[in-house]
């Protein structure tokens, strides 16, 4: 593997806040790992900016 995380865009309804929660919990130590990296659109404007410009597979 050459180090690079996983980045992880959680898009959700926001009247499914609790399953946002649940899934907290399961991305956290895969978080801490260093494994992935994650965001929701609970981010600031200029951050969802930036996945326009990334490359998905």
């Amino acid at each position: 593997m050459s180090g690079a995380r996983t980045q992880i865009f959680v898009s959700y309804s926001h009247a499914d806040t609790e399953w946002l929660k649940r899934l907290q919990v399961h991305l956290k130590p895969l978080e801490q790992a260093g494994t992935i990296a994650w965001w929701d659109d609970t981010w600031p404007k200029s951050c969802l900016l930036a996945v326009r410009k990334r490359k998905f597979q």
